[in-house]
C-alpha cells in the first residue's frame, strides 16, 4: 500500500504508517494491545456517528425540501400562492440543495486501513515462535498495525465531519430563510389586502343579430 497516495497532506497518517514497531522480550504488552484495540474501536464508531449525521440530513432534506416544493407547485397551479411567495422561498431551496450535496460527499467511500488479518496474526505467530518468542510479543508486534487503521480511520473521521458541518451549517440557513415566504405573505397581506370594492374586469357588449346582446369579460 502506498501510503504516500492516502497520506496527502496529513503528517499524522504519514507518521502512522512510517512507525514500525518491534516488540522487546520480556515486557509485558498487553495492555498497549489493550489500548490499540480500543483506540481503533473508537475511532470505527466516531466515523460511523459522522456518516449516521450525514445520512440524518439527506432524510430532512428529502422530505421538507421536497413537501415544500410540491407545495408550492400545487399552490401556483391552483392560484392559491402569490408568485413572490414562491420565489422568496427559492434562496431556502437553493441552500437545500448545496446542504444535500454537501452530505452526499459525507458519504463518498474514503481510503481505510484495516485491524490485523486472521492471515497477518497467524504468521507472526508462527515467526515468534520459530524465533523462540512469546504469544505476548507476537500480537504486540500488530500494534503498529493498528496503529495504521486508527489513525487513517480518525483522519477520515474527520474530512467527513467536515462536510458534515458545512451540510449542517446549510441546513441551518435554509430552514431559517423559510421565514421569508412567510414574511412576504404578511406583507402582501398588510399591503396589499384584496378589498370587496375592487374594480371589477371590465365588460364589452356583444352584438347577437340572431338574439339578445351578450355581456362577455375582458381582461
Amino acid at each position: 500500500m502506498d501510503f504516500r497516495k492516502i497520506a496527502g497532506k496529513s503528517d499524522e497518517v504519514r507518521n502512522a504508517f512510517e512507525f514500525k514497531f518491534a516488540p522487546l522480550p520480556d515486557v509485558d504488552y498487553a495492555w498497549v494491545i489493550k489500548h490499540a484495540k480500543e483506540q481503533f474501536a473508537a475511532a470505527d464508531s466516531a466515523f460511523k456517528t459522522a456518516d449516521e449525521k450525514a445520512v440524518s440530513i439527506m432524510n430532512y432534506l428529502g422530505s421538507g425540501a421536497g413537501l415544500f416544493t410540491i407545495g408550492s407547485i400545487a399552490g401556483l397551479a391552483a392560484n392559491q400562492l402569490n408568485p413572490f411567495v414562491a420565489l422568496a422561498g427559492i434562496p431556502s431551496l437553493l441552500l437545500a440543495g448545496l446542504s444535500l450535496v454537501f452530505a452526499s460527499l459525507a458519504r463518498r467511500p474514503y481510503s481505510a486501513a484495516y485491524q490485523p488479518t486472521a492471515m497477518q496474526a497467524s504468521e507472526r505467530a508462527n515467526l515468534y515462535d520459530l524465533h523462540g518468542g512469546t504469544a505476548i510479543e507476537a500480537e504486540a508486534s500488530l500494534v503498529s498495525t493498528w496503529h495504521q487503521a486508527t489513525t487513517l480511520c480518525q483522519d477520515a473521521t474527520n474530512r467527513k465531519a467536515g462536510w458534515v458541518s458545512s451540510a449542517t451549517w446549510m441546513f441551518v440557513v435554509s430552514v431559517s430563510l423559510l421565514l421569508l415566504p412567510l414574511a412576504t405573505a404578511i406583507g402582501q397581506k398588510l399591503f396589499f389586502p384584496k378589498n370587496a370594492d375592487d374594480p371589477k374586469p371590465m365588460q364589452v357588449i356583444i352584438k347577437n343579430p340572431a338574439g339578445p346582446p351578450i355581456p362577455a369579460a375582458t381582461p
